[in-house]
């Protein structure tokens, strides 16, 4: 183990041991956050000195001190610190004096982590002798985060196969191959037949089992800090080109180029999902609304300017008549000619507008995922004459259809992976598979029908029809 990791873990260690194991006072007025940081690659920061504003504030208390006070603060998303927990050894200032002093300051940037802000857990020491003290904000300075590199430079994946069946499963995580990392939101197969699988560390491109890694090492187009990757959804074009996400911004791969789309070249900004319709142009999905290109001009979608109910967009999906359906945080959106149309649970069977999803068969059915919260969620179909069923299920991330066996595929939060023939669901997760995870981010069907899987514990194939 580094000297560097080293230093991280006993810091960490050191961290908890002073603001967790001692907890002095506690406090229970600040707001309840699901997931809170204590090292990120953009710590919040004070606009001004801490040391300035603790002499201020503690000027009146004067005298001569000994002793060290220790303070546990969360600085939100919004910038708003709010003090939780205080060490209190020195006997001349209160703690109830140094919470009313944290809770009132103003001027703290929130922390950022893969350019997304952050709840953030600051610790600030002050030190005490006679008639002065040092300020210490610890850990605002933490050993920057940095790549973390696969060394392997060959695949021994995990494979499971039923003699009796002929069903064969593979797994490929960060341990027997040379994926960057086991993380996965989205899978793609380009016009070659060549597989895009993008992680959490980089993108893998693979054809006839030659792996390709693209990361922030080797393209400075999907870098974000100290060449860090964080590649979180792509999708191929019809005409050989890689659309992928990394970070806040888009990047484009037509075999030899790699061009980064942004705020500054194009409109789009925080993108949720990319698709491609049949006509080869490209969809994006945001929470800003939704944006078409067709290779030359960009055409923006939202309630400000169109009839969209909301700007939250999670998929698209165009049919062969030409309309485009919208899944939104506020239900489906129809598209057609100019006309729109809007499906939620006021006006429709649906029984929940969260719309996490939507795709379409060669039947004219419409399926969609309906409902991302706590785990009360349907499969919804749209049937041609717009007659609407649900099938109750866990949390549907993205729906793939098989025409070949005329089943759909979805993947699932928590449920692994669905298969269902219109009658019957079939469930294959850890119980009864090498899935590493119950979480399914994506499924692709390559030309031969068999399955690929992105999940959050590495890459999966399996020939299961």
């Amino acid at each position: 183990m580094s000297r560097l990791k080293i230093s991280c873990i006993l810091t960490f260690i050191l961290l908890h041991f002073l603001f967790v194991k001692v907890l002095g006072q506690t406090y229970d007025n600040c707001a309840n956050h699901d997931k809170i940081f204590i090292r990120v690659e953009q710590p919040p920061q004070y606009n001004g000195s801490l040391q300035d504003y603790f002499e201020n504030e503690l000027k009146t208390n004067t005298g001569e001190y000994e002793g060290t006070v220790q303070i546990s603060v969360i600085i939100d998303s919004s910038g708003s610190p709010c003090c939780i927990r205080i060490q209190n050894n020195n006997s001349f200032i209160s703690s109830k004096k140094f919470k009313e002093v944290i809770d009132k300051m103003t001027g703290w940037t929130s922390a950022k982590q893969n350019n997304h802000v952050v709840v953030y857990n600051a610790f600030i020491q002050l030190e005490f002798k006679g008639s002065k003290f040092n300020v210490r904000y610890i850990n605002d300075k933490f050993p920057p985060l940095m790549p973390v590199i696969n060394t392997n430079t060959s695949n021994h994946p995990e494979i499971s196969e039923d003699k009796q069946t002929g069903i064969i499963w593979k797994l490929w995580d960060f341990n027997n191959s040379m994926i960057p990392s086991n993380l996965s939101r989205s899978i793609s197969m380009d016009i070659k037949g060549a597989i895009w699988y993008c992680t959490d560390g980089g993108v893998i491109r693979i054809a006839n089992e030659n792996w390709k890694i693209y990361s922030g090492m080797n393209v400075p187009e999907l870098a974000g800090k100290n060449n860090r990757t964080w590649t979180i959804g792509l999708n191929t074009d019809k005409s050989g080109n890689v659309w992928i996400q990394s970070f806040d911004y888009i990047v484009k791969f037509d075999g030899k180029k790699w061009v980064r789309f942004d705020s500054t070249n194009s409109p789009l900004k925080l993108v949720n999902k990319i698709y491609v319709d049949k006509n080869g142009e490209v969809w994006f999905c945001t929470f800003k609304g939704l944006i078409k290109y067709n290779g030359q001009n960009w055409t923006t979608y939202s309630t400000s300017n169109s009839e969209l109910v909301s700007d939250n967009v999670h998929g698209i999906y165009s049919d062969n008549k030409g309309t485009v359906w919208v899944a939104t945080g506020k239900g489906i959106d129809k598209f057609t000619n100019g006309h729109w149309t809007h499906l939620n649970n006021t006006n429709s069977k649906i029984p929940y507008d969260d719309i996490t999803c939507i795709n379409g068969d060669s039947h004219g059915n419409i399926w969609a995922g309906a409902g991302a919260r706590n785990n009360m969620s349907s499969l919804v179909k749209i049937d041609s004459a717009g007659y609407i069923s649900l099938y109750q299920h866990g949390t549907i991330w993205n729906i793939t259809i098989d025409e070949r066996a005329d089943k759909i595929w979805l993947a699932t939060n928590g449920e692994g992976l669905l298969s269902f023939d219109g009658t019957n669901f079939a469930q294959y997760d850890k119980s009864n598979s090498i899935i590493p995870s119950n979480t399914v981010s994506d499924v692709l069907i390559d030309e031969n029908g068999d399955k690929w899987l992105s999940t959050f514990g590495g890459l999966i194939f399996t020939n299961i029809k």
